[in-house]
């Protein structure tokens, strides 16, 4: 599997975060990027509790992606986002996200 983004290091998450945005970064640093369906079902989480804490993420300095995808079983649409740190990040264009953001 190919990396686009930087490894999120827990180490230095910023201790001025929520606890439901830090629960959202410290889980996308161990699996890459989260969903709706994820954060419900791992983290006990509503849909707009998640987008209230990935925009929390956002306003601490990380970049967020979105990427729109489509079910392949129950044909709905969903948002997987994906989270790196400023500091390590890759040219924008160089993201094969970037276009769905």
């Amino acid at each position: 599997m190919t990396r686009y983004f930087s490894k999120i290091d827990c180490a230095n998450i910023p201790e001025t975060l929520s606890p439901g945005a830090n629960r959202v970064l410290k889980f996308i640093a161990k699996a890459d990027s989260i969903s709706a369906r994820e954060a419900m079902i791992d983290l006990d989480m509503a849909q707009g509790t998640l987008t209230k804490n990935i925009c929390r993420i956002e306003d601490a300095g990380y970049r967020v992606v979105r990427k729109v995808s489509l079910h392949p079983v129950t044909r709905t649409r969903y948002t997987r986002y994906y989270v790196h740190d400023t500091e390590k990040t890759i040219p924008y264009r160089a993201c094969p996200y970037a276009e769905s953001v």
